[in-house]
């Protein structure tokens, strides 16, 4: 990755992949057709690096031949925002998967297999398993992601699949 950074502060302004060409003069930095007037070669100098673990633009990061927060606040504003997204695609995901599981067993979806619980039928007793399967994979995964530190890494799908309940 390419770093433009503060030449004095070392603090990471913006970042961009290697093949995009930066040309940096007296006057303006211009990348592709975007220019920035507040960025000169005497203030401001390209660096190559790998990218962060997170990357926030805007100097809450400086490069010196190493990653390093510039802005405490503002980084773990970030980090909480990201965990946020993770949390709630993982919620959708379990929610997926409830579906999923019910969708390859006939059913339209996992509420639809739960539907059947509720009145004496044929398939009221699996609709009752579904209930109860249902309730304890909310209980489980909710526990799991309820027992994640932010800033620690956020648990991946796989990891939460393994600790849920056998489906009915």
């Amino acid at each position: 990755m390419q770093i433009v950074r503060e030449i004095t502060s070392k603090k990471a302004i913006y970042m961009f992949p290697d093949f995009e060409p930066i040309d940096i003069d007296a006057s303006r930095m211009v990348v592709g057709r975007t220019k920035a007037l507040d960025i000169k070669d005497t203030t401001h100098e390209v660096v190559a690096a790998d990218a962060p673990d997170l990357w926030i633009g805007g100097g809450v990061l400086s490069y010196d031949l190493a990653w390093a927060v510039s802005n405490q606040e503002a980084y773990d504003e970030a980090v909480v925002a990201k965990e946020a997204v993770e949390v709630a695609r993982l919620t959708a995901a379990i929610q997926s998967y409830l579906d999923d599981t019910a969708v390859a067993n006939g059913y339209d979806n996992i509420l639809s297999a739960c539907s059947y619980a509720g009145s004496v039928n044929p398939f009221q007793v699996e609709g009752e398993s579904y209930v109860l399967w249902r309730g304890n994979v909310w209980v489980a995964g909710q526990s799991i992601l309820n027992a994640h530190v932010v800033g620690d890494p956020v648990p991946t799908f796989a990891e939460i699949l393994a600790q849920l309940p056998t489906p009915p």
